[in-house]
């Protein structure tokens, strides 16, 4: 969470580094889908697609935290 200007230029989640990739044609090793946000999650969405996901990934959600001023995210690294 940042506004878009921060996003674009330091972007902290693999999500969304991957989604400005795919948006710049990167080539996307995955055709997985990413889960919906519409269930409550136990862990992070994300995990069955992020290559740095590691066994907590799977089994804890992570809070919110600001890693930057106005930059939050939701993962572990």
């Amino acid at each position: 969470e940042a506004d878009a200007a921060t996003l674009y230029k330091s972007a902290l989640h693999p999500y969304t580094k991957l989604l400005f990739e795919a948006a710049m044609m990167f080539k996307i090793n995955s055709s997985v889908e990413v889960k919906t946000m519409l269930e409550k999650e136990n862990a992070c969405p994300f995990a069955h697609r992020c290559p740095k996901a590691e066994k907590r990934c799977f089994e804890e959600c992570p809070e919110l935290t600001e890693r930057e001023n106005g930059h939050k995210v939701r993962c572990w690294f």
